[in-house]
């Protein structure tokens, strides 16, 4: 019956969520499917629209982009058509940043927006902070730095009074690194150490080690070489192996060949981009990229 096909889609949605945490994307899908179709079958639009929605993230993180705004729509729409506001924003949300993705910023924006006042509506302050986060690194990306300050302050504001520790250590980062593009240097220190301790706090390996990196590339800046190094050193600790590459390459790698080039250790930075780069022989995986 009815009850059976809803039960058994929520044990299906469960374990696909489960697997695609752990970057098994394929199997991921195959469930996802199998819980929509059930909810179809069972004739609750309102479950399918959420499983679709599910599709849409999975497909955005393995870069099919069609299928995920295809996916992104029809919820949307039933949504919509349902009433559900607060599952429209969460879509929404998640819509802008595969819009972001496709370069389609004022989109991106607009979607963003109509995400936060919904949830503003509702009066659901953790997912407010969430998508006011997003939307700063928009701004911020769109050279919009100082209202992008603003808004990571205002997501700020909410993550010291709600239990989400890890987001608040990256929007931390993230302003510190805003604050630094305005040139307000104590600020952008202070916000990017609190960051980092959260993160470690948490076991957040990978987000620590990249704003590690981006604070001994601050120390650098300041001539402040000691202080460079041992971030160097304690990125270098927690972005070791596979699982990190996608970080290492963007975050740490720029860094550590930057401290080399300025200790006038030339060949030693050439050194570390070819082993880096032989490294890179096998492609990398969703689990290695971190998703």
């Amino acid at each position: 019956g009815q009850g059976d096909e809803l039960a058994e889609a929520k044990i299906a949605g469960g374990l696909a969520a489960f697997l695609s945490e752990r970057g098994r994307n394929d199997e991921a899908e195959t469930l996802y499917r199998r819980a929509l179709e059930l909810h179809r079958h069972a004739a609750d639009p309102r479950g399918e629209a959420i499983y679709l929605g599910n599709l849409g993230i999975l497909y955005t993180e393995a870069a099919r982009y069609d299928e995920a705004e295809a996916c992104y729509r029809e919820a949307l729409d039933t949504h919509r058509q349902l009433g559900n506001r607060t599952d429209e924003a969460i879509v929404s949300g998640n819509y802008a940043i595969l819009l972001k993705t496709l370069g389609r910023t004022q989109e991106a924006e607009l979607n963003y927006r109509r995400t936060l006042n919904i949830l503003r509506e509702q009066g659901n302050r953790p997912l407010e902070s969430r998508y006011l986060s997003n939307l700063a690194n928009l701004l911020d990306d769109t050279g919009r730095t100082v209202q992008a300050v603003g808004m990571y302050e205002m997501a700020l504001d909410i993550l010291r009074q709600v239990n989400q520790p890890r987001m608040l250590g990256a929007t931390l980062g993230n302003l510190g690194l805003a604050r630094q593009k305005l040139g307000r240097i104590d600020e952008a220190y202070t916000a990017l150490s609190e960051g980092i301790q959260l993160l470690l706090e948490q076991e957040a390996r990978l987000p620590a080690g990249a704003f590690l990196a981006l604070r001994g590339e601050l120390f650098l800046l300041l001539g402040e070489t000691g202080s460079a190094e041992t971030d160097l050193l304690e990125a270098e600790a927690l972005l070791k192996g596979e699982p990190a590459r996608a970080f290492r390459i963007q975050f740490l790698l720029p860094f550590k060949v930057r401290m080399l080039a300025n200790a006038g250790d030339t060949d030693a930075a050439e050194s570390v981009l070819a082993a880096e780069l032989e490294g890179m022989a096998e492609p990398m995986t969703d689990s290695e990229l971190g998703k």
